[in-house]
């Protein structure tokens, strides 16, 4: 080989792995805010991001600085949130369900419940919907906080009460929410009525995910069961290696979902199949996310991953102070994070 060949092999290299420099890192630390563990999910609305913690606060931070602009106080632990509605956000914290303004961040309403709400509320037409663990899934109105009717989950062999953890799923005028006594319900949203149900194997902790009149389920059995969303009969079911309480995650025909196994799946939506699967090196709770082609996942050996959603090949990794259970938002070529830790932190992303 010449020199001028060695020459020009060399330099190829040198771009190469600079381009590969830049494609694996995240980071640096734009902002970072002290607020307890983390354990809700991160909304972001009017240049602002809403955030609930352990320590019971709701949280209210500009994006850009994380400033604080305003925090409101509840009776307990927050563990969800739902998107903004009408400027309303609408939280889970310890039993109540609250109804918070976004402007200013006063108590529009709040619920009491006999359990511990880690049920996002969803919305729909004019009530809010919520699951507790005192088993129960309450519809209310979503400007004033009556409740219009609650539905108890009960069934199997199972004692009753074991409570709803999971979030609601809502479309086309029915409410759908899985419960620890191993069924998935499918409700009218005006009356309460039940349409149908489905035994899986196993507890629901795993929030439900609908898509063209499909209902995917996560169970603690191990499995992913896609239902027919109008009659709940079953189309197909995927055996992971490990409990599921992830949210499942679709981008075009593939679905995405993590697994205790410590990996994450992509199946084929319309399937089951399996596509790929990647072994990182904790469990994947709650955190999973698509955004331009790219899988972002949190895991509780406290590394935040960067996947190819395509092929699964690790793109990158970046270590945090504690472990991501819940909480990641993608915005503006920035990613949020909540961790178990104290602190709320804001990486750019630098995987262009």
């Amino acid at each position: 080989m010449t020199k001028r060949w060695v020459i020009i092999i060399l330099v190829l290299l040198v771009v190469v792995s600079q381009g590969c420099r830049r494609s694996l890192s995240v980071g640096p630390i734009i902002w970072k805010y002290e607020t307890g563990p983390v354990l809700s999910s991160i909304i972001s609305y009017n240049r602002k991001l809403f955030i609930g913690s352990e320590n019971g606060y709701i949280y209210c931070l500009d994006e850009n600085t994380g400033n604080l602009v305003f925090r409101y106080k509840t009776q307990g632990a927050v563990w969800s949130l739902s998107e903004i509605y009408d400027g309303k956000l609408y939280v889970g914290a310890g039993n109540y369900i609250y109804c918070i303004d976004v402007e200013e961040g006063n108590l529009v309403f709040q619920y009491e419940t006999q359990g511990d709400v880690y049920s996002a509320p969803q919305i729909y037409n004019r009530a809010v919907y919520a699951g507790s663990t005192d088993s129960y899934l309450y519809c209310l109105d979503k400007n004033t906080g009556t409740l219009i009717w609650k539905y108890q989950s009960n069934g199997s062999s199972l004692p009753q009460g074991r409570g709803i953890y999971t979030s609601p799923a809502v479309h086309n005028g029915k409410v759908y929410i899985g419960a620890d006594n191993r069924y998935v319900y499918c409700l009218d949203c005006e009356t309460g009525k039940l349409l149908w149900r489905y035994e899986t194997s196993g507890e629901i902790r795993s929030p439900l995910e609908i898509d063209s009149g499909r209902l995917y389920v996560g169970s603690l059995d191990g499995s992913l069961y896609c239902l027919n969303g109008n009659t709940g009969e079953l189309v197909w079911k995927y055996n992971a290696e490990g409990n599921i309480q992830s949210t499942p995650v679709i981008y075009n025909d593939s679905l995405y979902v993590g697994a205790d196994d410590c990996c994450i799946y992509c199946l084929n939506k319309n399937t089951g199949k399996l596509i790929w699967k990647y072994k990182i090196g904790g469990q994947i709770q709650h955190s999973l996310i698509i955004n331009n082609g790219k899988l972002y996942t949190g895991s509780t050996d406290c590394y935040l991953y960067c996947l190819n959603g395509n092929t699964g090949e690790l793109i990158w990794k970046y270590k945090t102070d504690n472990w991501i259970a819940y909480s990641l938002k993608i915005h503006n070529q920035r990613i949020y994070i909540g961790s178990s830790g104290n602190y709320f932190y804001c990486l750019l992303i630098n995987d262009r």
